[in-house]
């Protein structure tokens, strides 16, 4: 799949923002809120086109939004009580790998070079 220049940052930014919650899973704010507007692409192509049309997930999974991603597995951990939080829970950071290792395939691979995978 061809990305554009700005299709590219988006999914560093996706990487960056997991590669957080990776390192920080303990040290969540309890305000903190996880919904798509923390997605730098759910900015771009979920509140622009409601229909995730032209993101790149979406491109590569054929299926709207991330249900065809770890994306899920680790949404599936958060609490029932506490929406707002994520699971520190092997399942979850192994989720949350998972996620990341996701969005750097989608990367060409001279962009991949980067992360050590």
């Amino acid at each position: 799949m061809k990305l554009n220049k700005g299709d590219v940052a988006l999914i560093h930014q996706s990487i960056q923002k997991w590669n957080c919650k990776a390192m920080d899973a303990s040290h969540i704010p309890e305000d903190y809120s996880d919904d798509v507007g923390e997605c730098p692409l759910c900015d771009v192509y979920f509140y622009q086109s409601i229909v995730c049309n032209g993101c790149p997930i979406s491109k590569t999974t054929k299926i709207y939004g991330c249900i065809a991603t770890p994306y899920i597995q680790w949404a599936s951990e958060k609490s029932p009580f506490y929406l707002h939080r994520w699971s520190t829970s092997p399942k979850s950071l192994d989720a949350i790998e998972a996620e990341i290792e996701f969005l750097i395939s989608l990367l060409p691979k001279r962009s991949q070079l980067r992360y050590n995978i």
